[in-house]
């Protein structure tokens, strides 16, 4: 039998557990409040420290089986405590609602928001954070958008419609014209170096990948004329490297892949697809399947194949993840490198994978070249 409680506690601290043996023993000299989640498990008391300010995880302590909770403790049961963490979410849920709608002024909000995404994005299993989130309103780092809530980040949510300041994707500056850079010569250079029988050479074509490039007005167009050519020359580089010239539209061996996280409910698997790589850009992962078919419009998750199927889909497809993971990176000079590392950098970066990066650099420095333009700095990852 499974028992799980809280125990809100006054005038001790849960650490000194690691070398007490009572519970009644327990009453320390911080004189601080503290949550203490305590679970009996098969004749066992097992006490979880939950994460404080400036702690990275919890602590779970055995404590004896006969224990007896001390007098400045009341325990709160598991009905209580889902009561109360169904009750702070209605609350943080509305109070975005009334947000959204601006009857809330946005500067009172961003506690609010940052501990409903914070909770939104913890790792099973875990107190810490898959990921940070970061609301200041807004002080970010020069590589980060302040979104229109204060929040510090990249892709639409940050950098997009509100963004305050950071490198925030607007209006072209320039005058640059996408198709006039990719010219059929420059796109035909590419393909032409895979192999004669590759499925890619029969699907991939420059008139399908300007019409995707048309629904991105910022794709290849923020900046200075430079700063377009760059970026052009580094997503046609991570897309040589990704499909072989434009050989493959389905990663090699995929199927035999894993790419449900089971994890994520936001975007859960359908039973029977597969999320392996697929496109330009080999789009993986449920993750990204989901959002992707949700801004483009098609069921990224129920038919993936999609991808594979559609030209222009499949070409949509790379600039949406190029757009929301890699457009910032190059257009505010932080280099190719940090495209990699956006990319494919957890098996690439920081000496995993040296001679693959050289490879992605290798394409990026020569499209430069042929489109006329210099590749700029910090080029590895």
């Amino acid at each position: 039998m499974t028992e799980l409680f809280l125990l809100v506690c006054s005038g001790y601290s849960i650490g000194k557990m690691k070398r007490l043996k009572q519970m009644r023993e327990l009453r320390g000299a911080r004189g601080e409040d503290e949550l203490v989640a305590v679970t009996f498990l098969f004749g066992t008391y097992l006490a979880i420290d939950l994460v404080g300010p400036g702690e990275a995880s919890a602590d779970v302590y055995f404590l004896p089986k006969q224990i007896r909770i001390p007098s400045n403790c009341f325990e709160l049961n598991m009905k209580h405590i889902l009561k109360i963490l169904a009750l702070l979410v209605v609350v943080a849920a509305t109070w975005i609602t009334l947000l959204e709608t601006s009857i809330v002024p946005h500067h009172y909000t961003w506690l609010v928001r940052s501990w409903f995404d914070a909770v939104s994005n913890m790792s099973p299993g875990s107190c810490t954070f898959a990921k940070a989130v970061v609301a200041q309103n807004c002080g970010c780092s020069a590589d980060l958008c302040c979104s229109r809530y204060g929040y510090c980040g990249t892709g639409d949510a940050y950098c997009g419609v509100g963004c305050r300041e950071g490198p925030c994707y607007s209006s072209p500056t320039n005058d640059v014209s996408v198709a006039d850079v990719v010219m059929q010569s420059f796109f035909d250079g590419i393909i032409s170096q895979s192999n004669s029988g590759c499925v890619g050479r029969r699907f991939y074509t420059r008139d399908a990948f300007l019409v995707a490039a048309g629904y991105y007005p910022n794709f290849g167009r923020t900046g200075s004329a430079d700063d377009s050519r760059r970026e052009i020359a580094a997503f046609f580089a991570q897309v040589t490297h990704e499909t072989g010239h434009f050989c493959y539209i389905e990663e090699i061996n995929g199927a035999s892949n894993d790419y449900c996280d089971e994890t994520n409910t936001e975007w859960p698997c359908v039973a029977g697809r597969n999320y392996y790589g697929r496109g330009p850009i080999q789009l993986s992962w449920n993750f990204n399947y989901g959002p992707a078919g949700r801004d483009i419009g098609f069921d990224g998750l129920g038919a993936p194949e999609t991808v594979a199927n559609d030209v222009v889909i499949s070409f949509r497809t790379a600039l949406w993840y190029w757009m929301n993971h890699c457009h910032s990176l190059i257009v505010s000079g932080q280099g190719f490198g940090a495209t990699i590392r956006a990319i494919n950098g957890a098996l690439e970066c920081d000496g995993n994978n040296p001679a693959t990066v050289n490879a992605r650099v290798g394409y990026y420095t020569d499209y430069c070249r042929q489109l006329g333009v210099d590749p700029g700095s910090n080029l590895t990852c």
